[in-house]
Order: C-alpha cells, then structure tokens, then sequence
C-alpha cells in the first residue's frame, strides 16, 4: 500500500515536470541570469562585506566610486530589481492573451510598465550612486 502511494506520487511528479518542462527551464535560466548579472559569482568567489561604514558615520551598502567592487547588500539589491523588471515584462507578455479580456488586458499592461519602469529607474540610480566618489 505505501510502495503503490508513493510510487503515484513519484509518477504524479515526474508527468507535472515532464508537462511544464519549457516553463521549468525558463525560471531556472532567468534565475541563473539574474544570479550572474547581480554579482552572485562575485559574492561567492570574493566574499565581500555586508554593510560599509560612511565618513559621517552610520552605515550603506553601496560602494560608491568604484564600479567593481560591491557588497552583498548590493547584489540581493540589485537582484530584487532586475526580478522586478523580469516580472514587468512577463506582465506586458501574458496581457497581449487576453484578446477578449481588454480590461485585463490594459490593467496588465500597466502594471507590467510600471514595474518595469521602476526596476529601470532603481538600477540607473544604483549605477549612478556607485559612479560617484565618496563624500
């Protein structure tokens, strides 16, 4: 009895992985980007700081003047916004199905615009912070 349980839901697993395949692939490719363009490699090979002290006291987790050198603060940062932007795009994508939903369809569009705009806006402002030489 509990050899058969366990062997349909081991079936049950395998058929739902085998049916959602591409989708599968895809998270786990955009998963491994995101890690790569947010500076997950660099986090593991160089393990750098958390949090910075600034000059006038207290603390940031931007390293500003140097384009290459970060903290791990920065990179979960810096990967929560291109997640925002990827969720952004995949909003605009699943709004154009809804051919005969158009309320929907206009909704999903904006929303996806709107985070796809704010996850651009942060990652310009980041860039642009660590451009600029410590006060």
């Amino acid at each position: 009895m509990l050899v058969n349980r366990l062997a349909e839901k081991w079936r049950r697993l395998y058929f739902m992985i085998q049916r959602n395949a591409s989708t599968l692939t895809f998270i786990a490719a955009a998963s491994f980007t995101i890690f790569l363009a947010a500076g997950g490699l660099y986090d593991l090979v160089e393990n750098p700081l958390s949090l910075l002290p600034q000059s006038g006291g207290g603390w940031t987790f931007i390293y500003t003047g140097s384009i290459n050198l970060q903290t791990v603060s920065e990179s979960v940062v810096a990967g929560i916004s291109y997640v925002l932007g990827i969720a952004g795009f995949y909003l605009i994508y699943r709004s154009t199905r809804l051919l005969y939903k158009p309320r929907q369809a206009y909704i999903l569009v904006l929303m996806g615009l709107i985070m796809t705009i704010i996850a651009l806006a942060y990652a310009t402002v980041l860039l642009q912070t660590k451009l600029t030489s410590p006060s």
